[in-house]
């Protein structure tokens, strides 16, 4: 029985971290998935901006109970709604290291988010900005890759986290946003740790469109164009 409604968009790694969340909670049946969409260079419509002030997605509408937004906010909603400890531990230091990489996920989608838009300014836009996304979106990278045998470095097997959902996500929009960028062979440890995730059903059916034809990357490593 359907009791709730996500407004999403696969384009948005922040409304594909709702969906999968539902899908880990086994909540799917209850929700159905609205698209909508949204854009940073368009106004958002009067319906979007009377259930989130802020015009994002994803917009989690309930029956008989407030809108929620922020894709954090809505994760925990669900994870409460399927009986708590399945996306988020209950307490303690496994608590806080999943709600650490959660926001470093969240992270890592904002700052691709923002830098391509800045990019997309041409001729104006300020290389210092640039360069500071670019700096920070590798030392991400760089830090993921790393953490073994915590974080990503996790078995795909293993039941997810919030901080698996949104790192997986970034990663998606990664490959999206920044085709060609080469941060797989940069980074083969997370790439496989993406991979392995990939194929699970929750993760496979909330996938990001596949890229444009003919986008050069912002992004380098190594030999990638």
């Amino acid at each position: 029985m359907t009791t709730m409604t996500l407004l999403w968009s696969p384009r948005s790694p922040f409304a594909r971290k709702a969906a999968i969340a539902a899908t880990l909670c086994g909540l799917g049946d209850a929700i159905a998935f609205a698209q909508t969409l949204v854009a940073l260079d368009r106004v958002p419509g009067p319906d979007l901006l009377k259930l989130n002030p802020l015009g994002k997605i994803p917009v989690l509408l309930r029956q008989e109970a407030s809108p929620l937004y922020d894709s954090r906010v809505i994760c925990a909603c669900l994870d409460a709604v399927a009986g708590g400890g399945r996306l988020l531990p209950r307490e303690g230091e496994a608590r806080l290291d999943a709600l650490r990489r959660e926001a470093l996920g969240d992270g890592l989608s904002e700052a691709l988010l923002l830098w391509r838009r800045e990019a997309g300014r041409g001729a104006a836009a300020e290389s210092g900005i640039l360069a500071g996304f670019d700096a920070k979106v590798r030392a991400i990278l760089a830090h993921l890759d790393a953490s073994s045998p915590r974080g990503p470095s996790r078995q795909g097997d293993e039941p997810a986290d919030v901080g698996d959902i949104a790192i997986f996500t970034a990663l998606d929009h990664l490959d999206f946003r920044f085709a060609g960028c080469g941060w797989r062979d940069a980074h083969r440890s997370l790439s496989a740790w993406h991979e392995a995730h990939a194929r699970h059903p929750a993760f496979a059916n909330h996938r990001a469109p596949a890229a444009p034809d003919g986008t050069a990357p912002l992004l380098s490593f190594g030999g990638a164009a």
